[in-house]
């Protein structure tokens, strides 16, 4: 999530609640969270889920980047998709995205850039099985996107979360182990939206003080009693986004270590732990309303030096998860096929820790996956998927043998997409 200048309030008033600013208690989203991120998964739905997941069961393309023509039926299991470097196979799990989140997978500037050289506009089409059937449909034009769902037009993409949701992982996605601090923070903000739907609205709400608060302390006008509104909402708002990740680690975690050792085979043990920039036990979830003083003190103890600085120097936009291997920090000590195991782990475990919480799993988009992976772990990362229960769609640029478990092996060369079993 990135901060965005265009949601800035004028800084000539003070900031205020805005309508939908209600209260946790009287939010009916936020009202649900306490049960949602209470139940971790049920043991005994850990060797196979059987949720009612919306399996693809038709995907056609046309003119998306260097796809011309694509129909494909996938697996419900797992799909394979093979071939030489630069023949389209990221192309094809980013339509993917495109139809189901509204987004590819590596960043554009237009849609302009997803539509095939010379072609006034691209179009996907899914057909999604489970419970109740259902299309979408996504027309691409250099100006914008137009989304259908059986027909009918969304006017955000949004709109689809209660039905379909995609995790995926991408070779820079091994920022999460070994970059910064931010690679971390946005995949927990990821978990934390797939789990709780008010999350977005109250890290937008964050976004929007922090920026306002920032401009106020650049401009130099931050005196105590202009910046003691500014400092309220920031530290309302922070405490909830807070409160909401401790909530959603206490539920990662033991998903994490299930999954990572059984890509691993156990051999090393692995851990994580929020660090906040606030004097907080990690290990307790306070309630908001205590987080919102503590947060309050914090600003005050940091007012000269922010004040010198024009920055707000504590608060979720800082924060960071500590990844642990055999206790040791993972970022120094973890082997890129490690990075790569971890962060698999991690995307596992995130869509573990949805399924159970909507009933529902999510698809998985997996990019290069086996890169860096020997074959010892990469035989352990296909019988965890096995055992995920989520339909799959992998790319490879090599497959040493054949998965043992359900799937369809599809090759690609030139944009186009041929079924080898």
């Amino acid at each position: 999530m990135n901060l965005k200048e265009h949601d800035c309030q004028k800084l000539s008033e003070p900031p205020v609640c805005r309508p939908d600013e209600r209260s946790e208690e009287e939010s009916p989203h936020v009202a649900q969270h306490g049960e949602i991120l209470r139940t971790l998964p049920n043991d005994k739905k850990e060797q196979g889920m059987t949720h009612d997941a919306p399996a693809i069961t038709e995907f056609t393309v046309h003119n998306v980047r260097n796809l011309a023509r694509v129909h494909i039926q996938p697996h419900s299991s797992l799909n394979i998709f093979c071939g030489d470097n630069a023949q389209g196979k990221t192309n094809l799990l980013e339509t993917l995205s495109l139809a189901c989140c509204g987004k590819p997978l590596r960043p554009v500037t237009s849609t302009a850039e997803l539509i095939t050289f010379g072609q006034d506009g691209g179009k996907i089409h899914l057909r999604c099985g489970g419970g109740v059937p259902f299309d979408i449909d996504v027309a691409l034009r250099p100006k914008g996107k137009v989304l259908r769902l059986g027909g009918k037009a969304l006017r955000r993409f949004a709109q689809l979360a209660d039905r379909i949701a995609v995790i995926s992982f991408v070779p820079d996605d091994l920022g999460i182990v070994l970059g910064s601090a931010s690679h971390r923070r946005k995949a927990l903000d990821q978990l934390c939206g797939g789990l709780l739907p008010a999350y977005v609205d109250w890290y937008r709400r964050y976004e929007r003080a922090l920026i306002d608060r920032n401009r106020l302390l650049k401009e130099g006008r931050a005196s105590p009693a202009l910046r003691a509104p500014f400092d309220h909402l920031l530290a309302r708002t922070g405490a909830h986004i807070i409160h909401f990740r401790l909530r959603a680690m206490r539920v990662w975690l033991p998903l994490l270590q299930r999954v990572f050792d059984r890509i691993t085979g156990g051999s090393v043990p692995v851990h994580m732990a929020y660090q906040s920039t606030l004097p907080i036990d990690p290990d307790t979830i306070p309630e908001p309303a205590a987080l919102t003083e503590t947060f309050a003190a914090a600003l005050q103890r940091h007012r000269d030096e922010e004040q010198r600085r024009g920055l707000t120097l504590c608060g979720p936009h800082l924060e960071d998860i500590r990844l642990l291997l055999a206790d040791k920090p993972a970022r120094q000590v973890a082997s890129r096929g490690q990075a790569r195991g971890l962060v698999l782990a991690l995307k596992l475990a995130h869509l573990r820790a949805v399924a159970e919480s909507r009933d529902c799993c999510p698809l998985l988009l997996l990019d290069d996956v086996m890169g860096e992976l020997d074959r010892h772990h990469a035989q352990r990362l296909l019988q965890t998927l096995q055992q995920c229960g989520a339909q799959a769609f992998m790319t490879t640029t090599h497959l040493d043998h054949a998965p043992d478990m359900p799937h369809r092996l599809f090759w690609i060369q030139g944009g186009e997409v041929t079924l080898r079993q």
